[in-house]
């Protein structure tokens, strides 16, 4: 009869688990809170006929399309695709009000010939469907520019 005391208490511990509450987390773990909504163009930074050093910018736009700010906690250039996408310094959080835009400059250059090279942006926001988002890029050489021979 004892043991049927603590019953109660002990199926409400088991029903209940560690996390009863709703949390999103990014990639690395780290809590990210709010419910913005992300909007971006273009789907996808393609750069093409690009020149031998020569360097090519697109802007890469973000837009609270929700009723909440939209928090963006990152913005960079997640893989160079060996060294061809970059972008200037990286900025702290920033809080888009809806219905706003910021745009990101995202640069190319190939120093040396490729026959393409891919990348990746990473965008991490409080949106919950994006919170993180990576947008691919691409860069394919202008066809004015000699492929190097390789002796085949």
């Amino acid at each position: 009869m004892r043991a049927l005391r603590f019953l109660p208490p002990l199926a409400l511990i088991c029903a209940c688990g560690a996390e009863t509450g709703f949390q999103n987390t990014d990639d690395d773990g780290d809590f990210v809170e709010g419910n913005g909504k992300l909007e971006w163009l273009p789907a996808e930074l393609v750069f093409t006929d690009l020149l031998q050093s020569i360097t090519v910018s697109q802007m890469l736009k973000l837009t609270s399309a929700g009723e909440n700010n939209l928090v963006v906690y990152e913005v960079r250039v997640l893989n160079s695709g060996g060294g061809v996408f970059y972008m200037g310094e990286e900025e702290g959080q920033i809080t888009l009000a809806p219905g706003t835009s910021r745009e990101f400059p995202v640069t190319a250059t190939m120093d040396e010939w490729a026959a393409e090279a891919i990348g990746s942006v990473r965008v991490k926001t409080n949106d919950p469907d994006a919170i993180v988002l990576e947008i691919p890029c691409s860069a394919t050489p202008s066809a004015d520019w000699d492929a190097p021979d390789t002796g085949e």
